[in-house]
């Protein structure tokens, strides 16, 4: 393991709740339903791909649409959020975050709604690295499906790391197969053409779902061997390992497994000196269950148990924060 082991704090945009939920959730989740002026706004993104960010022809376009976000009667709402939160996580410690979009229900990259979360995404990135500058690591990760969409908003506001939930093998999804047709391959030639158009010091690297929570795999695909005999040959810059659910604790055995195997891996003298590849577990760690977590990991992702009543959705809790991290850091 590294020396260093990493709290990643997830910070929730309901992104998804605004535009999709039914009202009764909008509600539970005091979240606001979309506006006429709002339905407006976001259909100045129906065309947006992952490469209009990085076309040079759009750019003027770009800015202009991402400034016209800002009038919606939510971005304030989630941009408010999203501080909170982070300040939460700063002053307990935690110097490493990643932002994702939630709830359920999801679209898939194809849908009309998508591009309005990619940029809904983007603009809140931008925000986020804007106030937290180069001192802390901060990741992104866009539901369903969308790695692609994820890669081109971290290219273009400097972040560290996306989380990729099709990667790999593909699997069953409640909004649908998430199709892998060369996924991680085309991640990295698009990071790289994207980096050298952004003039970045540093690519944001990729970190990888194996056995993704939510999914249904083929039975070939139940052995985490079949997945572990993926990190070289597909060159994986980072493993990250899920119980099946939101909040599911991943098994010991599991963690375990996967700790072996990169160890084994990186002790081989072909394998670069300079990749960490971290384990980094996806869901389930507890201040209960840190101890067991961190005798494997390199990195946590911490989400569910930092919220009011343990609730994925619900708002960050300053004390279950502290409480988590007197936990991690005893």
């Amino acid at each position: 393991m590294s020396g260093k082991q990493e709290v990643i704090g997830m910070l929730h945009a309901p992104v998804n709740t605004i535009l999709a939920a039914p009202d009764a959730w909008r509600r539970q989740m005091d979240v606001k339903s979309l506006t006429q002026r709002d339905r407006e706004i976001l259909g100045r993104f129906a065309r947006w791909t992952p490469e209009t960010l990085h076309d040079s022809k759009l750019q003027d376009e770009v800015e202009d649409a991402l400034a016209g976000l800002k009038q919606t009667s939510f971005f304030d709402a989630l941009c408010e959020r999203m501080f909170e939160e982070s300040k939460i996580y700063v002053e307990n410690g935690i110097r490493t975050m990643m932002l994702e979009n939630v709830g359920a229900p999801y679209f898939r990259l194809s849908s009309r709604a998508q591009p309005g979360v990619f940029a809904v995404m983007t603009l809140l990135a931008r925000q986020l690295r804007r106030e937290y500058g180069k001192d802390y690591r901060l990741g992104l990760q866009i539901l369903a499906f969308s790695d692609p969409m994820a890669m081109s908003a971290a290219c273009f506001n400097g972040l560290d790391f996306i989380r990729s939930e099709s990667a790999l093998y593909e699997g069953e999804r409640p909004e649908g197969r998430n199709r892998n047709e060369g996924n991680l391959a085309q991640l990295y030639f698009q990071r790289d053409e994207e980096t050298m158009r952004q003039g970045n010091e540093k690519a944001p690297l990729v970190y990888v779902d194996f056995q993704k929570k939510h999914t249904v795999f083929a039975e070939a695909l139940q052995s985490l061997d079949v997945w572990i005999d993926n990190i070289i040959f597909q060159k994986v810059e980072g493993v990250i390992i899920t119980g099946t659910g939101t909040g599911v604790p991943v098994t010991e055995a599991d963690l375990e497994k996967v700790r072996l195997a990169i160890d084994a891996i990186k002790g081989q003298s072909f394998f670069p000196k300079d990749l960490e590849l971290p384990l980094i577990s996806g869901s389930g760690i507890t201040a209960e269950n840190a101890a067991m977590y961190k005798q494997y990991v390199d990195a946590a992702i911490v989400g569910s148990t930092l919220k009011q009543g343990g609730y994925w959705e619900c708002r960050v809790d300053a004390d279950r924060v502290a409480r988590f991290m007197e936990a991690w850091n005893r």
